[in-house]
């Protein structure tokens, strides 16, 4: 897999921990009153194989109304101190299948470009997708399956953990019962965490270092790359995970309020303001979820 594979995913400096764009429409309601839900989903029996992860993709489909498409279906790749955004169930499984090699391939890029060593680590996903009544968070953290073989030939698994992420608790869902295996009707544990948000920027910013993603795919049409505005700005919010998050993430993506005429079209792109979430019950071997949904104004050339 070469560097130019990466002119469809966003890459960032900054990793473990920093923020998730997620420009899916989900049901999942931040504004409700009162304390969201996080309804534990299984993935498999231990360590996940790529077939048991995709499996569980499958499943949260079919049962609970996952949308895993481009334009949908939002994940973040993260290695230590860098990473990349990207979108959809194809390009996901692409990567889940090589993210040993995606993660040598990405450290490489970066210190060609910025002539300096980045420390690299397990390469993990932070996944996001809206499903009927929320949205469904995958975590993913990459391994290599013990053996006497060279560890290029080893196989990837993953540790996997999964979460629904809703506004209110949930009183009957068949499907999703199904989905946990919940014998003869018991109940759905379901736990209350509390949701931080934060909300940064005041006055119109104009993005820089502006670039497109998949122009061809319809679900993405209206989505571009750019260096995030905000990271020298300090939000209202006196979450530490939250602050710590905006300033290490150096490129974001950026859906284009109203659509975009074709980004040869557009003379530039501005963004007023962010919102931040980050579900305190919800982390990844000990960093935090934190993810965003900016959205920036074009103007055509005249």
């Amino acid at each position: 897999m070469r560097s130019q594979h990466f002119d469809k995913r966003a890459i960032s400096v900054g990793g473990y921990g920093t923020l998730v764009p997620f420009h899916g429409m989900t049901t999942f309601d931040p504004a409700t009153k009162g304390d969201p839900v996080l309804i534990r989903l299984p993935v498999s029996d231990g360590w996940g194989s790529v077939g048991e992860v995709l499996d569980f993709m499958e499943r949260a489909e079919d049962l609970i109304g996952a949308k895993t498409s481009q334009g949908q279906l939002y994940y973040s790749f993260q290695c230590s101190e860098f990473g990349f955004h990207a979108s959809g169930i194809d390009q996901l499984e692409t990567d889940i299948r090589n993210s040993f090699e995606l993660a040598d391939e990405l450290q490489g890029t970066f210190e060609n470009r910025y002539n300096r060593e980045f420390r690299r680590h397990r390469p993990c996903f932070i996944i996001l997708a809206p499903a009927e009544y929320g949205t469904l968070v995958l975590l993913l953290r990459g391994g290599k399956s013990p053996s006497d073989e060279d560890v290029s030939e080893r196989e990837i698994s993953y540790d996997a953990r999964a979460n629904l992420l809703l506004s209110d608790q949930v009183v009957s869902w068949p499907n999703l019962e199904e989905l946990i295996d919940i014998d003869h009707g018991g109940p759905i544990t379901q736990q209350q965490t509390e949701l931080n948000i934060s909300h940064i920027g005041e006055q119109e910013m104009e993005l820089e270092e502006v670039y497109p993603l998949d122009q061809e795919v319809s679900g993405d049409a209206d989505i571009i790359a750019a260096r995030n505005p905000f990271s020298t700005q300090t939000p209202q919010t006196e979450a530490e995970d939250i602050e710590e998050a905006i300033k290490n993430t150096q490129h974001l993506t950026f859906r284009v309020n109203g659509g975009t005429v074709g980004f040869d079209k557009e003379e530039r792109y501005t963004i007023k303001s962010m919102t931040v979430y980050q579900p305190e019950a919800l982390s990844f071997w000990g960093f935090p979820v934190v993810y965003c949904s900016p959205m920036c104004n074009a103007y055509p050339i005249d």
